[in-house]
């Protein structure tokens, strides 16, 4: 199979056929890497000087040979990204984006490579370039708007791994406010084979049923101001009972309305998460609700009677404000119950 396709190159090359030559150059490339013949090589460098695609194949190839001289790479692709193909100039600016990571590079230039190919509809670029904007990857301002704009436009040109990527942000930065349901990102991810997605998905279903047997109904999620309350609460309940750690972190994050001990710290981290509603802001009949719902998750956890998990909820106050967390005073308050 190989032969063939290089028969064809060659065959293409003798007849002038550059429209056929050079796509075929790209596929001998990507299957015989640093193997691949010689006179391969030998074309595309000629065929680069004034073929878009050429240029951008011709500069992939410098990964499985020596450049010519330093910058050789990014000087074609930049050769491409003038070019009047739309489509090739966006795979051209993507390219280059990556050049500004490697030693000696400019990382800030991802950021205006990525927009370029962006501006030129490469969806690739999108996600990539909302990762720069969430994270500051490439010594760059965070902008979370603009990450969530990027998202939402490939999501809205039904890209696959920008339907995983929102999904990720969603749960990253505590939303539940947004038009987009993070499952139903995650199914359709899947859907479309996206690497992760369904790895994620199980993760978030797994959890989901996690929850659903915990309460019949969970109140909606209490962000903490910080992770401080939700770490003391842990410790309380580790110095009182013999149960492991993934359990009562399970057990804490229900009481806050979360699927994961992770996911509630992600949240109580998260700057640009709202806070609350904490107790002190519930009306009387809430707070009971409130109360009952994270008594009746408590006795999935830990085998006790009703008033002893009251009492434990009680103490703990999970998703108070100010409270401090201490069971120091259960084993007195069980035997003032008892007696």
């Amino acid at each position: 199979m190989h032969k063939s396709k290089l028969d064809l190159f060659r065959e293409a090359v003798k007849q002038r056929d550059n429209d056929e030559a050079i796509p075929l150059a790209g596929m001998i490339i990507d299957v015989l890497g640093d193997k691949t013949p010689q006179d391969v090589f030998r074309f595309l460098d000629k065929a680069a000087k004034d073929d878009q695609l050429a240029a951008i194949v011709c500069a992939t190839s410098f990964f499985f040979r020596e450049q010519p001289k330093p910058g050789h790479r990014a000087m074609l692709l930049r050769r491409a990204a003038r070019g009047y193909d739309d489509n090739l100039a966006g795979n051209a600016y993507f390219a280059l984006a990556a050049e500004c990571l490697v030693d000696g590079g400019k990382p800030r230039r991802a950021i205006d490579a990525l927009e370029r190919a962006v501006e030129l509809g490469h969806l690739d670029a999108h996600v990539r370039l909302a990762k720069g904007y969430e994270t500051g990857m490439y010594r760059n301002r965070i902008n979370l708007e603009r990450a969530w704009e990027l998202l939402e436009e490939a999501v809205e040109e039904d890209y696959g791994p920008a339907k995983l990527a929102l999904a990720e942000f969603i749960f990253a930065h505590g939303i539940h406010d947004s038009d987009y349901d993070p499952r139903e990102l995650l199914v359709e991810a899947a859907e479309d084979d996206v690497p992760g997605a369904v790895e994620l998905l199980m993760q978030f279903q797994a959890s989901a049923e996690t929850i659903k047997r915990h309460a019949k109904k969970l109140d909606n999620p209490v962000i903490p101001r910080d992770e401080s309350r939700p770490m003391a609460i842990r410790s309380a309940l580790l110095n009182e009972f013999h149960m492991e750690a993934d359990a009562i972190e399970a057990m804490v994050a229900a009481w806050h309305g979360f699927l994961s001990w992770s996911e509630l710290i992600a949240y109580a981290l998260n700057e640009n998460a709202p806070e609350g509603i904490f107790d002190e802001d519930c009306g009387t009949e809430e707070l009971e609700d409130r109360r009952r719902t994270q008594v009746l998750i408590a006795g999935h956890y830990i085998d006790a009677p009703d008033y002893v998990l009251e009492l434990i909820v009680t103490l703990l106050q999970p998703t108070s404000r100010t409270h401090k967390p201490s069971l120091r005073n259960l084993d007195r308050l069980i035997g003032n119950a008892d007696d």
